[in-house]
């Protein structure tokens, strides 16, 4: 379910404690990672403006933003970690509903697609410490993981075989 988009300005500029370039830069990282996703799981289409303003944000904003320039050492792990299980998910979502059987439990993609919330975690403890980090987290990790998990695979599934891999059906 897509969140309101004032809803979601205020969970971040709430977690990020109003600080504006942190708050600029996870906007920032959710625009890319969503243009991405929908460029690669091909569910909705994206035009070459979304695309161009895409490119733009991650080769120009974000590496002129002073909180990320700031904390690039400690967020540049999380991010790396983050899109490799991204990866990892998509690849797994891939075989939802294949004849083959899916290498793991359809809860890991589940939980490894929404780990970009560890970002945003570790941007809580970046303005407001180790104790701001823990009270928020929880919440942080409920927010962006939102959906549940019987509608995520029936979702996945569906996908795969309006792909023509579905179930039953040969590549």
């Amino acid at each position: 379910m897509k969140k309101p988009i004032e809803a979601e300005h205020e969970m971040i500029s709430r977690v990020l404690m109003g600080n504006g370039d942190a708050i600029r830069m996870a906007n920032e990282l959710f625009f890319i990672s969503q243009v991405w996703d929908d460029l690669v799981d091909k569910d909705k289409p994206v035009d070459a403006a979304t695309i161009n303003r895409m490119m733009w944000v991650a080769l120009v904003d974000l590496p002129l933003n002073p909180f990320y320039q700031l904390n690039f050492c400690a967020l540049h792990p999380i991010i790396r970690a983050s899109i490799i299980d991204w990866m990892v998910a998509t690849d797994f979502e891939n075989k939802i509903g294949l004849e083959d059987e899916l290498p793991v439990d359809p809860s890991v993609p589940y939980v490894l697609r929404d780990s970009i919330s560890a970002i945003l975690c570790h941007m809580a403890y970046l303005v407001g410490g180790y104790d701001w980090m823990v009270q928020v987290s929880p919440e942080i990790r409920a927010w962006v993981h939102d959906e549940a998990m019987t509608d995520y695979v029936r979702k996945i599934v569906d996908r795969n075989r309006k792909r023509g891999v579905g179930r039953g059906k040969s590549d």
